[in-house]
């Protein structure tokens, strides 16, 4: 058995102490800071998320922990120092603050106060508030098919929102705009947004569809032709894109919309009736036959199932 003599032994020991701050992390010392999470009513917050790190450090530092029942929290073996502390909980904006802690005396609790995140924002932007209540009674104005209602509402809203906010009220007023009847009004609208925002795919589809309607298919063409690939037009459009065709006489190009429509609405029984109507044109009897089939046996009510009912009995 080895024998180590006393001075070899101590300085085995002296090294191994020494050796151990190498091993520490920097940001460990003496100190503890505890503290709560409460709201603006003073109510503790439970479950709240706490971290703290050193200044210029946010990658170091204790774990992050939870508040408990209580919305208390408490970190122990912190170095002097200052420090950064960060409280986050779910419906409530983030707060952070810059502390100093001590070693040789006890910190003073610290309470971390939130904000619910909707009060936050209003108070950030009191306006921001206001445009988006405007927007719902907007929404069920226009569900209610009160144009000029939820068009006003819209338009109250506009001056209070930017960015993507912006383009939704936009496209809003021009829905108004086309429940009003008042589809030029709408086309420059929606143009007039492709202007500020570039080729939005929701913007370009809209005013795809209201240029349809319009009968003005060479300048949808135009827009078509900017929608991102991959992008597919709303199935009433491509219907009216059809219709339109269909009434030019322009029957293959028809029968390519009414397919999309029925690729995009397999369930939808308009889009195998005009189908059916094209390939009638076309003289593809048999296949004109199974499409008004199908709108049978989708929809027997469907107010074209008569005429495909008539059609049948030809065929």
């Amino acid at each position: 058995m080895t024998r180590f003599a006393p001075r070899t032994w101590l300085a085995a020991l002296l090294l191994a102490g020494l050796a151990v701050p190498s091993f520490a992390q920097d940001w460990t010392g003496r100190g503890r800071q505890a503290g709560s999470v409460i709201d603006e009513k003073g109510e503790p917050i439970a479950g709240a998320t706490v971290k703290l790190w050193p200044q210029g450090a946010p990658e170091t530092g204790p774990k992050p922990i939870a508040t408990d029942k209580r919305g208390k929290w408490r970190f122990l073996g912190l170095a002097g120092g200052v420090w950064l502390v960060r409280a986050e909980a779910e419906g409530f904006a983030p707060y952070e603050v810059e502390i100093r802690i001590t070693e040789a005396d006890t910190n003073k609790p610290l309470d971390l106060r939130l904000v619910e995140a909707k009060t936050a924002v209003a108070r950030a932007n009191p306006g921001l508030i206001e445009a988006q209540e405007a927007i719902a009674r907007g929404d069920a104005l226009l569900e209610a098919k009160k144009g000029a209602e939820a068009r006003a509402e819209f338009e109250s809203a506009l001056p209070k929102v930017e960015g993507e906010n912006r383009a939704v009220v936009l496209r809003r007023i021009a829905q108004a705009q086309m429940l009003q009847g008042d589809n030029e009004g709408a086309v420059t609208t929606l143009k007039g947004l492709l202007a500020e925002i570039g080729d939005d795919p929701d913007t370009l589809t809209l005013l795809v569809d209201r240029l349809t309607y319009l009968r003005r298919e060479e300048e949808a063409k135009q827009y078509v032709a900017r929608l991102p690939q991959g992008t597919s037009l709303d199935p009433n459009t491509l219907v009216n894109m059809g219709i339109n065709l269909y009434n030019e006489n322009k029957l293959p190009e028809a029968l390519e919309k009414f397919e999309q429509v029925v690729a995009l609405r397999p369930e939808w029984a308009d889009g195998y009736y005009f189908r059916g109507l094209a390939e009638l044109g076309l003289g593809k009897m048999a296949e004109a036959k199974v499409d008004f089939e199908k709108v049978l046996a989708l929809d027997p009510n469907n107010a074209n199932a008569g005429m495909a009912r008539e059609f049948l009995k030809s065929l």
